[in-house]
């Protein structure tokens, strides 16, 4: 049902079969490389990187799926080394730290938000 709906463009009626399978069965690989791909979709870029780095670390190295996650993560760590010199590792620590300054703006702490958004700068220029 995750894939029917991730294929009509239901993206969010899409995870919710997705991830319902990777409660069910946390190492269902397929489902976690569907999660990605609908992540990717909705232009959730973390959740995207973390999703198939899932896949990665608990599929078979051999397989085509594992393959195609570890192609789509090394396409977008090379565009980040090219466009900004940054790492993967890199560009998710300053998402994380990105959504702190975010939270901290969005609750009127100026400070911590600027400070925060100052230490983004740091991990992806």
């Amino acid at each position: 049902m995750g894939v029917y709906h991730a294929l009509q463009g239901n993206y969010d009626e899409a995870l919710t079969y997705l991830n319902r399978a990777t409660d069910i069965f946390p190492y269902f690989v397929e489902a976690h490389f569907n999660k990605g791909t609908v992540f990717q979709k909705k232009l959730d870029i973390k959740r995207m990187l973390n999703a198939y780095q899932t896949v990665i670390e608990i599929g078979d190295p051999q397989d085509d799926t594992v393959k195609h996650a570890q192609d789509i993560l090394q396409g977008f760590e090379r565009h980040l080394l090219k466009d900004g010199n940054t790492t993967l590792d890199s560009y998710l620590k300053g998402q994380d730290v990105f959504e702190q300054a975010f939270e901290a703006m969005n609750n009127s702490k100026w400070e911590q938000a600027i400070s925060l958004f100052q230490q983004c700068t740091g991990y992806c220029p």
